[in-house]
């Protein structure tokens, strides 16, 4: 089921099918969604529109995880997911987005 909601998650927002794919969680146990960054980067995604107060733990528990596993695309995908999402933890997020992303001089 995790191959199924990960390849076709992308599809799903580009239709702006959001509600169904944060459904499609609810058929994994928890234990398992909280292990797979991408289930969870992808659960933050789908609420975004929904919940955009409710996605940022999502992303932001897929971002360690993406770290842990040094999946730097996952990393910046995350990262800048929560950007939009909830203010009061924006200045957090873009310094610690800063530190470990940009390469400027």
């Amino acid at each position: 089921m995790q191959t199924v909601i990960v390849g076709w998650a992308q599809t799903l927002v580009d239709q702006g099918r959001y509600t169904t794919l944060a459904s499609w969680r609810d058929y994994l146990p928890e234990e398992y969604t909280e292990r797979h960054p991408w289930l969870l980067f992808r659960r933050g995604i789908a609420l975004m529109t929904v919940d955009p107060h409710e996605s940022s733990p999502f992303c932001a528990r897929a971002y360690r995880l993406f770290k842990d596993n040094e999946d730097i695309i996952g990393q910046v995908l995350s990262w800048s997911s929560t950007l939009f999402q909830d203010p009061p933890i924006l200045r957090v997020w873009y310094m610690r987005g800063l530190n470990r992303y940009c390469w400027c001089p």
